[in-house]
């Protein structure tokens, strides 16, 4: 496994920063040589909310928005998997937790967020969009069959209110 892990952040409201937040990229395979490692796949681009850029805060987007992105300009994913992140206040500061995970074949760049998964209530939340790469996958047919070589890139999003 060749993995990287990059610590990220983005200013809240209140100034601050939740400090867990962190992106991948990384390689699974039963390749072991000394050639170099080179990802299957690249991080997705030009996130977006109900057609706003996503790399910047969102305030009012409502609570069934449409989340989009472009494809990786690295490689082609045979999935996403899009995490919906919840901004939650601890006694340490801001914690993400994960409060759903949608899978999504290859060819599929947009969702629309359900309207009972968001809250009304000033909720930040974020996302995380994970591309994958890997051979013979088909998610709508066998979701859970792996193998290798697996590659995959997150890019998470800045936040956004509903």
């Amino acid at each position: 496994k060749y993995s990287m892990t990059f610590a990220v952040g983005c200013g809240l409201p209140d100034g601050s920063v939740p400090g867990n937040a962190q992106v991948s990229i990384g390689l699974l395979t039963s390749k072991l040589d000394d050639t170099p490692v080179t990802p299957l796949v690249g991080p997705v681009a030009n996130p977006q909310i109900g057609g706003l850029d996503l790399l910047v805060p969102q305030v009012g987007v409502g609570l069934n928005p449409t989340v989009s992105w472009q494809a990786p300009a690295v490689g082609s994913p045979t999935s996403y998997e899009a995490k919906l992140l919840e901004l939650a206040i601890g006694d340490s500061g801001y914690t993400m937790i994960e409060d759903a995970t949608l899978v999504v074949p290859g060819s599929v760049t947009t969702i629309t967020l359900p309207r009972d998964l968001l809250q009304s209530d000033g909720t930040i939340y974020a996302t995380e969009i994970r591309a994958i790469s890997q051979p013979d996958q088909d998610v709508a047919s066998a979701p859970f069959r792996s193998g290798m070589p697996l590659g995959y890139a997150d890019l998470l999003t800045n936040y956004f209110i509903p």
